[in-house]
């Protein structure tokens, strides 16, 4: 069970990672200013978001696992 909550929060921070990288990068949906604006609110998040997602990874590595193909 405990190893269920930790993949559910490790893909929860990795969505809002790949939510940020695609405002950061996406220059079809947001103009330069609109880019440069969310970046000055959203860079402590984004760190904050990462960091969590390398410790979450981490405790998950105690873990035994096995591929599924």
């Amino acid at each position: 069970m405990e190893r269920e909550k930790l993949i559910k929060s490790l893909r929860w921070h990795q969505s809002q990672l790949h939510h940020f990288l695609n405002l950061y990068f996406n220059k079809e949906d947001y103009t330069e200013d609109e880019r440069n604006y969310y970046k000055k609110f959203t860079d402590a998040t984004y760190r904050k978001h990462l960091e969590k997602t390398y410790l979450l990874q981490k405790e998950l590595n105690h873990f035994d696992s096995e591929a599924i193909f």
